[in-house]
């Protein structure tokens, strides 16, 4: 059963690698200045729909990273309307991820996460019940909000509560995207150049926090 499992395992992860490389290589074809001045041009109501239901894909599909896409959206948008339709995007994803994780509790968590990584998630939830805590780890930058809001989804924890506490946790870390890309737009350096900083600082910080209650939770 075991070889099953992991044969199974390998396939989703070769066919995954497979579709990143084809992304990839497509994307170095691209030039996205030349994209966005496109999109630019389209009806606003138009672009905030496209980028709130990218956003919400992101969420659900956590093997996508979000920060380029919260970087468009403080590009075309501006750092406040930008903010706004990811924190919209992000809310309606995390929605789809607690009923996804409600029918198919960890089939659809080990699609997209290690089991040693869900573990470690689980385990570590177990040990810091508060919800509180919680909302303080999707505070920081850099901290790992994807697994979180899918592992997280199979506690006991109300719906509406839940989707309050992760929109706003997001803030601090869309923020800083928008803003930076917004910064760089209206040719603003030195403000995009301290907001890069002031995020990497919060990223490394948030990283060895994260790692921090790990390996607390596993002593």
């Amino acid at each position: 059963m075991n070889k099953i499992i992991s044969r199974k395992r390998m396939l989703q992860i070769i066919v995954i690698l497979c579709i990143l490389g084809v992304t990839i290589y497509g994307l170095c074809f691209i030039d996205f200045k030349q994209v966005l001045q496109q999109v630019e041009k389209l009806p606003f109501f138009l672009k905030a729909i496209t980028m709130i239901l990218f956003i919400m894909l992101q969420v659900v599909f956590a093997l996508l990273p979000g920060e380029p896409l919260e970087l468009a959206s403080g590009f075309l948008f501006g750092n406040f309307y930008g903010t706004l339709l990811c924190l919209a995007g992000s809310c309606l994803g995390t929605f789809f991820v607690y009923y996804l994780v409600m029918l198919f509790k960890h089939k659809i968590i080990n699609l997209f996460f290690s089991r040693e990584k869900v573990q470690e998630v689980e385990q570590m939830l177990s040990k810091n019940k508060s919800k509180f805590w919680i909302f303080l780890i999707f505070l920081v930058p850099g901290s790992p909000k994807d697994i979180l809001t899918y592992v997280a989804s199979l506690g006991n924890i109300n719906l509406v509560r839940w989707l309050i506490m992760t929109t706003l946790g997001r803030i601090p870390s869309i923020l800083t995207s928008t803003y930076l890309s917004a910064s760089l737009k209206e040719g603003d350096i030195v403000s995009a150049l301290i907001v890069l900083l002031l995020t990497i600082a919060m990223v490394i910080f948030g990283g060895v926090y994260y790692r921090y209650s790990v390996k607390k939770s596993n002593a």
